[in-house]
């Protein structure tokens, strides 16, 4: 901690695996060596990585105070649940401690018996934000299925092969746009607007999409066919 001049109640980023990052907040570990950082299994699940894995630590010093975060469980840990989430866990979770979120990340609350976990689903400001004592805290809409959690944050572009033309190109057409926008605004031309992959079942479309959302952080809806088209066609 002296080194990377952290202290304690500091407010630091964390970037692990496919470029994914987290925001965590300093405690000291006197049984923790000081080339490694400690962190529990739901932040290792945000960064997609494992025991033993290699992170990088940043400071993070324009962390603003949120106007309004959303959250919402994941469906298999408010099962059989009764009662206001927010009374019960959220607002005793929150209360007086400016934990920060970050959009999209994972949170495990423990209140009562059982434990329940959350998604951040937005945050204003977006993508990092610290939860204050005025902040806005929203938990309305359906639990998030956990099946479908998991089945977008696996895939990766590691765990696609033998497309690395194809992936280029997809990657500079999508990626670079939603990543860095100020390139295309700067240089005065305007970004594209999406494109087509076509190709057998089981080529690879659908995974290269999700594969593209889960890098980018974008929001991937899967719609088939079948779904969109009438009975009476």
């Amino acid at each position: 901690m002296e080194k990377l001049q952290f202290f304690i109640g500091d407010t630091i980023l964390v970037k692990g695996k496919r470029r994914k990052d987290t925001i965590c907040t300093v405690i000291q570990d006197e049984e923790c060596d000081e080339s490694k950082i400690r962190v529990n299994k739901v932040v290792r699940a945000n960064l997609r990585v494992r025991l033993g894995d290699v992170v990088s630590v940043h400071t993070c010093l324009d962390l603003k105070y949120g106007k309004r975060i959303h959250v919402l469980p994941i469906d298999d840990t408010v099962e059989g649940l009764t009662g206001d989430l927010f009374e019960s866990y959220l607002k005793p979770y929150f209360l007086n401690s400016f934990r920060p979120v970050r959009r999209g990340n994972l949170f495990l609350v423990r209140g009562g018996m059982r434990s329940v976990e959350f998604k951040v689903v937005e945050t204003d400001p977006p993508e990092y934000c610290i939860v204050a004592a005025d902040t806005e805290i929203f938990c309305e809409g359906e639990p998030i299925k956990r099946e479908d959690e998991e089945r977008l944050d696996e895939v990766g572009y590691d765990d696609i092969g033998g497309l690395r033309k194809q992936m280029a190109q997809i990657r500079e057409l999508l990626e670079l746009p939603l990543r860095h926008p100020e390139l295309f605004k700067c240089i005065g031309i305007k970004p594209p607007k999406g494109i087509l992959l076509y190709g057998p079942p089981g080529s690879g479309k659908t995974l290269i999409a999700r594969a593209v959302a889960n890098e980018t952080g974008a929001f991937f809806l899967c719609i088939n066919g079948p779904e969109i088209m009438s009975k009476m066609s």
